[in-house]
């Protein structure tokens, strides 16, 4: 009788890609569940000063929530307080 061995198997060309692109991006957003890179974005608001982003993990599932504030980008309380002091 021949001993069974278990092969390890094969990652798909999705997963493949995915921890490719998650070696490339180097530090950022990391999920402290499953320690992934790749996160979908679930909702996005635009608020005084910045944005807020609801991220989900494409491998567990856990949601994280971020918040941006593009360089350069005006908010709106910036607006208005250049408005006041120009008058």
């Amino acid at each position: 009788m021949e001993p069974e061995t278990q092969e390890t198997p094969r990652p798909s060309l999705r997963e493949l890609r995915d921890q490719a692109v998650a070696h490339e991006q180097g530090d950022g957003l990391q999920c402290t569940r499953c320690g992934c890179r790749l996160f979908a974005v679930i909702s996005s608001t635009r608020r005084p000063g910045y944005i807020l982003r609801r991220r989900k993990c494409r491998h567990c599932g856990k949601r994280v929530t971020t918040t941006e504030r593009p360089v350069g980008w005006e908010s709106d309380d910036d607006e208005k307080a250049r408005q006041n002091d120009s008058a």
